[in-house]
Protein backbone atom coordinates (compact mmCIF):
# COMPACT_ATOMS: atom_id res chain seq x y z
CA UNK A 1 0.00 0.00 0.00
CA UNK A 2 1.74 3.65 -0.67
CA UNK A 3 2.61 5.51 2.10
CA UNK A 4 0.37 8.80 0.75
CA UNK A 5 -2.72 6.21 1.10
CA UNK A 6 -1.76 4.99 5.22
CA UNK A 7 -1.07 8.87 5.95
CA UNK A 8 -4.04 9.57 4.87
CA UNK A 9 -6.19 6.45 6.11
CA UNK A 10 -3.99 7.59 9.29
CA UNK A 11 -5.55 11.20 9.00
CA UNK A 12 -8.99 10.38 8.88
CA UNK A 13 -8.59 7.76 11.93
CA UNK A 14 -6.95 10.25 14.39
CA UNK A 15 -8.94 12.96 13.27
CA UNK A 16 -12.37 11.05 13.92
CA UNK A 17 -13.56 11.67 9.87
CA UNK A 18 -13.55 8.16 9.25
CA UNK A 19 -16.36 7.25 11.76
CA UNK A 20 -18.04 10.28 10.58
CA UNK A 21 -18.06 8.87 7.47
CA UNK A 22 -18.31 5.14 8.02
CA UNK A 23 -14.59 5.36 6.25
CA UNK A 24 -13.16 3.35 9.25
CA UNK A 25 -15.68 0.24 8.47
CA UNK A 26 -14.43 -0.36 4.99
CA UNK A 27 -10.96 0.54 5.80
CA UNK A 28 -10.52 -2.04 8.69
CA UNK A 29 -13.07 -4.40 6.99
CA UNK A 30 -10.15 -4.93 4.50
CA UNK A 31 -7.20 -4.87 5.98
CA UNK A 32 -5.04 -7.77 5.34
CA UNK A 33 -2.37 -9.35 7.44
CA UNK A 34 -4.08 -11.73 9.26
CA UNK A 35 -8.34 -12.41 10.24
CA UNK A 36 -10.30 -9.97 8.22
CA UNK A 37 -12.06 -7.69 10.46
CA UNK A 38 -15.59 -6.79 9.61
CA UNK A 39 -16.74 -5.84 13.15
CA UNK A 40 -14.27 -2.62 12.88
CA UNK A 41 -12.65 -1.75 15.70
CA UNK A 42 -14.40 1.75 16.20
CA UNK A 43 -17.09 -0.12 17.30
CA UNK A 44 -15.30 -2.29 20.32
CA UNK A 45 -16.28 -0.71 23.56
CA UNK A 46 -14.43 1.88 24.76
CA UNK A 47 -10.69 1.33 26.47
CA UNK A 48 -8.77 3.25 29.09
CA UNK A 49 -6.05 5.14 28.74
CA UNK A 50 -4.00 3.94 31.51
CA UNK A 51 -3.24 0.39 30.58
CA UNK A 52 0.31 -0.94 31.64
CA UNK A 53 1.44 -4.26 30.43
CA UNK A 54 2.67 -5.41 33.84
CA UNK A 55 -0.62 -4.41 36.06
CA UNK A 56 -3.13 -6.78 34.82
CA UNK A 57 -5.97 -4.88 36.72
CA UNK A 58 -5.29 -2.32 34.29
CA UNK A 59 -6.30 -4.42 31.24
CA UNK A 60 -9.51 -3.58 30.07
CA UNK A 61 -12.74 -5.43 31.51
CA UNK A 62 -16.52 -5.74 31.29
CA UNK A 63 -18.04 -8.77 29.43
CA UNK A 64 -16.85 -12.73 28.61
CA UNK A 65 -15.44 -11.88 25.13
CA UNK A 66 -12.51 -9.37 27.30
CA UNK A 67 -11.75 -12.21 29.63
CA UNK A 68 -11.23 -14.17 26.77
CA UNK A 69 -9.24 -11.29 25.57
CA UNK A 70 -7.32 -11.12 28.89
CA UNK A 71 -6.48 -14.44 28.88
CA UNK A 72 -4.67 -14.63 25.55
CA UNK A 73 -2.42 -11.75 26.36
CA UNK A 74 -1.05 -13.99 29.64
CA UNK A 75 -0.93 -16.89 26.96
CA UNK A 76 0.91 -14.84 24.62
CA UNK A 77 3.68 -13.25 27.63
CA UNK A 78 1.99 -9.22 27.14
CA UNK A 79 2.25 -8.92 31.13
CA UNK A 80 5.86 -10.01 30.75
CA UNK A 81 8.14 -6.70 30.60
CA UNK A 82 10.39 -6.34 27.65
CA UNK A 83 8.58 -8.95 25.82
CA UNK A 84 7.53 -8.77 21.97
CA UNK A 85 3.72 -8.36 22.55
CA UNK A 86 4.15 -5.77 25.68
CA UNK A 87 6.76 -3.78 23.52
CA UNK A 88 4.76 -3.65 20.04
CA UNK A 89 1.33 -2.87 22.41
CA UNK A 90 -0.10 -5.86 20.93
CA UNK A 91 -1.44 -8.22 23.33
CA UNK A 92 -2.20 -11.19 21.28
CA UNK A 93 0.40 -10.96 19.42
CA UNK A 94 -1.16 -10.43 16.40
CA UNK A 95 -0.98 -9.62 12.70
CA UNK A 96 -4.02 -8.32 12.11
CA UNK A 97 -3.74 -4.39 11.03
CA UNK A 98 -0.09 -4.88 9.84
CA UNK A 99 -0.89 -3.03 6.69
CA UNK A 100 -2.13 0.05 8.77
CA UNK A 101 0.98 0.13 11.29
CA UNK A 102 3.70 -1.77 10.33
CA UNK A 103 4.87 -5.20 11.70
CA UNK A 104 8.36 -6.50 13.33
CA UNK A 105 9.24 -10.36 12.42
CA UNK A 106 9.36 -12.28 15.56
CA UNK A 107 9.30 -15.78 16.32
CA UNK A 108 8.50 -16.51 12.60
CA UNK A 109 5.90 -14.17 11.71
CA UNK A 110 5.23 -10.88 11.17
CA UNK A 111 3.25 -9.09 14.20
CA UNK A 112 1.56 -5.55 14.50
CA UNK A 113 3.27 -2.67 16.01
CA UNK A 114 0.49 -0.75 17.62
CA UNK A 115 0.74 2.79 18.31
CA UNK A 116 -0.88 2.38 21.62
CA UNK A 117 -2.01 -0.48 23.66
CA UNK A 118 -5.51 0.92 23.95
CA UNK A 119 -5.52 0.21 20.25
CA UNK A 120 -3.88 -3.69 20.65
CA UNK A 121 -6.23 -4.30 22.61
CA UNK A 122 -9.27 -2.83 20.43
CA UNK A 123 -7.62 -5.05 17.47
CA UNK A 124 -7.74 -7.92 19.47
CA UNK A 125 -11.31 -7.55 20.89
CA UNK A 126 -12.44 -7.39 17.79
CA UNK A 127 -10.70 -10.33 16.56
CA UNK A 128 -12.44 -12.41 18.74
CA UNK A 129 -15.94 -10.93 18.46
CA UNK A 130 -15.28 -11.71 14.54
CA UNK A 131 -14.87 -15.06 15.62
CA UNK A 132 -17.91 -15.52 17.33
CA UNK A 133 -20.17 -13.64 14.98
CA UNK A 134 -19.21 -15.74 12.66
CA UNK A 135 -17.14 -13.33 9.98
CA UNK A 136 -13.66 -14.65 10.77
CA UNK A 137 -12.12 -16.31 7.85
CA UNK A 138 -9.86 -18.18 9.88
CA UNK A 139 -11.72 -19.18 13.08
CA UNK A 140 -14.86 -20.57 14.06
CA UNK A 141 -16.22 -20.04 17.01
CA UNK A 142 -17.03 -23.84 17.48
CA UNK A 143 -13.09 -24.85 17.53
CA UNK A 144 -11.64 -25.67 20.90
CA UNK A 145 -9.13 -23.45 22.82
CA UNK A 146 -6.37 -26.10 21.41
CA UNK A 147 -7.90 -26.00 17.83
CA UNK A 148 -7.29 -22.45 17.89
CA UNK A 149 -4.16 -22.54 19.30
CA UNK A 150 -3.32 -24.83 16.40
CA UNK A 151 -3.43 -21.80 14.17
CA UNK A 152 -2.41 -18.56 16.57
CA UNK A 153 0.85 -19.76 18.36
CA UNK A 154 2.33 -22.52 16.57
CA UNK A 155 4.12 -24.77 17.50
CA UNK A 156 3.73 -23.79 21.13
CA UNK A 157 -0.35 -24.72 20.36
CA UNK A 158 -0.62 -26.75 23.52
CA UNK A 159 0.64 -24.71 26.11
CA UNK A 160 -1.09 -21.68 24.41
CA UNK A 161 -4.47 -23.46 25.15
CA UNK A 162 -3.15 -24.73 28.30
CA UNK A 163 -2.24 -20.99 29.30
CA UNK A 164 -5.74 -19.51 28.49
CA UNK A 165 -8.28 -22.33 29.25
CA UNK A 166 -6.67 -22.13 32.51
CA UNK A 167 -6.77 -18.16 33.08
CA UNK A 168 -10.32 -18.47 32.05
CA UNK A 169 -10.78 -21.76 34.44
CA UNK A 170 -12.22 -24.01 31.15
CA UNK A 171 -11.11 -27.33 29.42
CA UNK A 172 -8.85 -26.48 26.72
CA UNK A 173 -11.54 -28.79 24.52
CA UNK A 174 -14.10 -26.04 25.23
CA UNK A 175 -14.79 -23.51 22.85
CA UNK A 176 -14.63 -19.53 23.18
CA UNK A 177 -18.48 -19.94 22.41
CA UNK A 178 -18.61 -22.29 25.11
CA UNK A 179 -17.19 -19.77 27.32
CA UNK A 180 -18.69 -16.54 25.86
CA UNK A 181 -22.43 -18.29 25.75
CA UNK A 182 -22.07 -19.55 29.69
Amino acid sequence: MPIAVLIAIAFLLITGYGILTGATQSILGSVSGGDNLSLSVSQVPSVSSSIHPADTSSWPKGDRVWDCCRAIAIAEGYNVPGSNPANLNNPGDISDGASVYGSEFHSGSSITKFPGAQTGWKWLYAKLANILNGTSTVYDASYSWRVIGAKWAPPNAEVWASNVSAALGVDPDSSISDYVNA
